[in-house]
This record gives structure tokens, C-alpha cells and sequence, in this order.
């Protein structure tokens, strides 16, 4: 096939993916017409001679999007119904963690529910749209800030390949409304400034972050284990304004409701699961399936997790913990230790933490962009990191899934199965660093 016939196919398919992505409001059709929006020769080298990068061009197409999709249907392939009923519910002092027909639980604090009633002011529509410029915003100034500390030499051409990489991978989550890139946007946040420091300030975004999602608890506390003596009191600190902040705005017994609902609902729903899910139990559950064909019951997918899958859990955690000390104690400086004890924190949430679904993946976005990016590696394990890399960026996507299905049944564990080889790369990657700088070290002695 003459090229330019696929040029022309790329062009056609690209504007047919951004009519599918406002007509059905999926977010693979707008994932496909941003990718070959690349292959197109115009549109590609049109933004190129412009002004402006080509990564900022597709985040733009991306927010647009976003809001008229939004504006046309607000309620649709969106997760803020919940933040926005959640919202209305703190000042009308109704149980935030009652179930609301139509509506998926509200499973965040009460301070999220006082921080997302400001979105609530607005109206569905407005306010939807309100709350995705936002968490964008947020998401893009911790990735910027990310950027500045990890760009050394690197030019145009890796900042551009960075936050295209940090777009694709968190599609789902931001076309879906989630709070998965804010969550993104506070870690990175948090991570600069206790790399530069500023822990009183770092320890407040690990904070909002814990307020925002509780799930993300175990990766906040691996940071804060490799500091205690500074982190953990300036954390406590910030946990504890945030804990009392609600009592400014509702009576102390309505207050002390909604924590004793709060906690009531994290009791009774921590063992529950959701077909969603796309954790390492998922893997298991669709090997499970292959073995025996007659599991094709749809209850099968929330079966939950057996006890010696808890304790793969606990013990997985334990031994990312010993890692990241292990890389603290053998030298390496807080600038490699720090962004890879949160990426190993997060992988370990992607493949066996609690409540991992597509768009969770969105935490992995930044540092899977540092890592292909900015990590030049040879051999085999370059490899591997490519490898991880192709699972998580394109074959989360269960359209792009379908055609390996039937011969390649583990590809639908493509997300744990990707976040699993890279936590190995990162490993071996560290070992490189920790034995660099020990030899160094030694060197230094003898001189």
C-alpha cells in the first residue's frame, strides 16, 4: 500500500475517532485519535512549525474534549456524580456513605467531601467541568515540577516524549473524571519538595493525598519510613488539622457521624471487589478461568481475595520495604532513592494493593515517562523495560486487548503483568546505581 494512502487513513480515522469520542463518550476512541493524530503528516508537522510543542497541542485537543464531551452529556463515562452528590450531602448532613441509586459510593473523607462541595456550587455541568480543569491543572504542575528535577541535560525532544507519555498512560483516569492524575499531581508535588527539603510542606501534599484517597496510604507510608524522624511528625501534624478542619463547618455530633460512616464503610467494604479491578487477584481469577471454562458466571469476577493472597500482599509490601532501605542505606543520594521508592510503592498498589483499577495506572504515568525517557539502559533489560512499558500504555485497553484474547488469554492481565516487569527493571536499574556509587565510594577511601 502506497504510504500516503496510510497518511490518509491515519487523517480519516483520527477526526472519525473524535466524532466516536463525543457521540459514544469513550475515552478509546479519543485515545485512538490522538495517537494517529502523530502518524498524520499535516496535522503533525502543522503543530511542529507552530509556536507552541506538540505534547501542549494534544493536551489542549484533550481538554477540549474533555469539557464538551462534559457539556454535552456531564453524567456520562464520568465518575464526578459521586464527587458532586458527596459534595451537596456534607452541608445537607446526609450519611455520605449511604448508597444513592445511580450512584456508585462515596468512598472518600469528609474533608474530601467539604473540597469537593466547592465544585458543587456550580451545578453538575459547571462544576464538572470546573473539577477536570483543576485536577489537570494539578496533575500538570506536579509533572512539570517532576520534569524540572529530572530534565539534567535532556533537551525538547525528551520533555515532549515525557508528557506524551504522561497523557496516554493516564488517559482513562482523566477522561473518566477521576481523582487518580490530583492524587498523580499531590505525589509528584510532594516528592519535589522533600527532595529539595521542604518537608513541612512535602508532608502536606502526602497529607491531602491520604485525605483525597486512603488507599494510597501504604505507598505514603513507605516514604515516610525511610524518614521518620522528620517526616512522620510533620505528617501527623498536617493528619490532624485535616481530621479537625470539618468540625469548623458542621455540628461536632454531625461530624462525628460521618467519621464513624466513614469508618463503618471502610470496614465493611474492604474486602469486597469490583469486576473493574485489574490488580494481581485479577491476574489470577483469569488464569483461573482458562483452567476451568465453566467459570463464566459475571459474580465470578468479584470472588474475594483468598488468604494466602493477603499475605502475598503483606509480604510483597515487606520486601518493597526492605529494598528502598536497602537503597537508602547503601548510599544512593535522595534524588535517586526518593522518586524510586515511590514509583516501587506504586507498582507494588498496581499488581497486589487494595482497589486498583484501568485508571489507577494514571500513578505509574509520570515515572514510566522518567523511565523510558531518561533511563538509557542496553541489553536485555532495556528490553524488559519496553516490554512493561507496551502492556501498560496500550494493552490496558480492553478494545485493543480483543484480537489477542481468544489465542493469548493472559492478556487481559496486561496492566499487573506490565507494572510487575517494571518494578524488576527498576530493581535491577537501582542495583546499577547502588553498586556505581558504592564502588565510587570505595574509590574514595583508597585514594
Amino acid at each position: 500500500m502506497n504510504v500516503y494512502k496510510i497518511y490518509d487513513f491515519c487523517n480519516i480515522y483520527s477526526v472519525a475517532g473524535l466524532f466516536h469520542c463525543f457521540t459514544s463518550y469513550s475515552a478509546i476512541y479519543l485515545y485512538d485519535a490522538l495517537m494517529y493524530s502523530l502518524l498524520m503528516p499535516q496535522f503533525s508537522n502543522y503543530l511542529r512549525l507552530s509556536q507552541k510543542p506538540l505534547h501542549v497541542w494534544l493536551w489542549a485537543i484533550l481538554l477540549i474534549a474533555l469539557c464538551v464531551k462534559t457539556f454535552l452529556k456531564p453524567a456520562s463515562h464520568s465518575v464526578f456524580p459521586v464527587f458532586f452528590y458527596g459534595g451537596l450531602h456534607w452541608w445537607q448532613d446526609v450519611s455520605l456513605y449511604q448508597h444513592f441509586e445511580g450512584l456508585d459510593y462515596f468512598r472518600y473523607s469528609p474533608l474530601a467531601a467539604i473540597f469537593f462541595s466547592f465544585f458543587s456550587m456550580f451545578g453538575l455541568t459547571a462544576g464538572s467541568i470546573l473539577w477536570n480543569l483543576t485536577s489537570n491543572a494539578i496533575y500538570l504542575l506536579g509533572c512539570r515540577a517532576f520534569w524540572k528535577k529530572i530534565q539534567s541535560q535532556s533537551g525538547a525532544d525528551e520533555k515532549q516524549k515525557f508528557f506524551l507519555i504522561c497523557l496516554f498512560v493516564a488517559l482513562s483516569g482523566i477522561w473518566n473524571s477521576q481523582c487518580n492524575i490530583t492524587l498523580a499531581g499531590l505525589l509528584l508535588l510532594a516528592l519535589v519538595d522533600l527532595w529539595d527539603g521542604k518537608d513541612l510542606r512535602g508532608t502536606l501534599w502526602l497529607a491531602l493525598a491520604l485525605f483525597l484517597k486512603i488507599t494510597i496510604a501504604p505507598v505514603v507510608l513507605l516514604v515516610v519510613f525511610l524518614r521518620p524522624i522528620p517526616l512522620a511528625s510533620r505528617l501527623a501534624f498536617w493528619l490532624g488539622l485535616g481530621t479537625l478542619l470539618p468540625f469548623l463547618t458542621r455540628s461536632p455530633t454531625v461530624v462525628m457521624f460521618q467519621y464513624q460512616e466513614w469508618f463503618n464503610h471502610l470496614a465493611s467494604t474492604q474486602s469486597m471487589r469490583w469486576p473493574g479491578f485489574r490488580d494481581g487477584w485479577y491476574l489470577w481469577l483469569v488464569t483461573k478461568q482458562q483452567l476451568d471454562s465453566s467459570l463464566n458466571d459475571p459474580e465470578f469476577w468479584r470472588i474475594p481475595s483468598a488468604g494466602w493472597y493477603q499475605q502475598l500482599q503483606a509480604f510483597g509490601g515487606l520486601i518493597c520495604a526492605m529494598v528502598c532501605f536497602w537503597w537508602k542505606m547503601r548510599g544512593m543520594p535522595p534524588w535517586e532513592w526518593l522518586p524510586r521508592t515511590l514509583t516501587l510503592g506504586i507498582c507494588w498498589m498496581m499488581v497486589l494493593g487494595p482497589a486498583t483499577e484501568f485508571p489507577t495506572y494514571g500513578l505509574l504515568a509520570p515515572f514510566l515517562g522518567w523511565a523510558l525517557v531518561l533511563r538509557k539502559q542496553p541489553g536485555s533489560w532495556k528490553h524488559l523495560l519496553h516490554v512493561a512499558s507496551f502492556l501498560i500504555l496500550f494493552m490496558g485497553w480492553k478494545e485493543l486487548q480483543a484480537p489477542f484474547v481468544k489465542f493469548l488469554p493472559i492478556i487481559q492481565g496486561a496492566l499487573p503483568i506490565g507494572s510487575a516487569l517494571f518494578a524488576i527493571w527498576l530493581v535491577q536499574d537501582s542495583y546499577q546505581i547502588v553498586k556505581r556509587t558504592f564502588s565510587n565510594d570505595e574509590l574514595v577511601k583508597t585514594v
